[in-house]
């Protein structure tokens, strides 16, 4: 932090490497379509569900590229394709075992503020 700017509050930042240095060896590990697949499974344990767009919009990533990654997680049954009750388009969201996992938890209002999904099977 940095009391620079109007508000005399202001982020600095800094290449990564010179804090961890160690860090780019590290990352040449990972391929791109592995970083691809972390992040999209990070981003929908924030939201529960989105649509398409919202991952292309937020990713920056091409449209073929955004759905071979959404299919390969679906694949993999760590989402799922859901309908939006209130919305058009087509959704995807935590599979079905990642909602029950959540439930488990404790965490019954699973993102039922804004929107409620139907999986197949999951609810009547």
């Amino acid at each position: 932090m940095s009391r620079a700017g109007a508000w005399k509050y202001s982020h600095i930042y800094e290449v990564v490497p010179r804090h961890f240095p160690d860090l780019p060896e590290q990352a040449r590990k990972i391929t791109e379509s592995q970083a691809r697949l972390k992040l999209l499974e990070l981003y929908f344990n924030l939201v529960g569900a989105a649509q398409m767009r919202d991952v292309t919009k937020l990713f920056g990533w091409p449209g073929e590229v955004a759905n071979r990654a959404l299919n390969k997680l679906i694949d993999q049954d760590l989402l799922a394709k859901a309908v939006h009750t209130k919305q058009a388009g087509e959704w995807v969201c935590h599979s079905k075992t990642a909602v029950l996992r959540h439930l488990k938890k404790g965490l019954a209002n699973f993102h039922e503020t804004f929107f409620v999904i139907r999986i197949s099977g999951l609810l009547p």
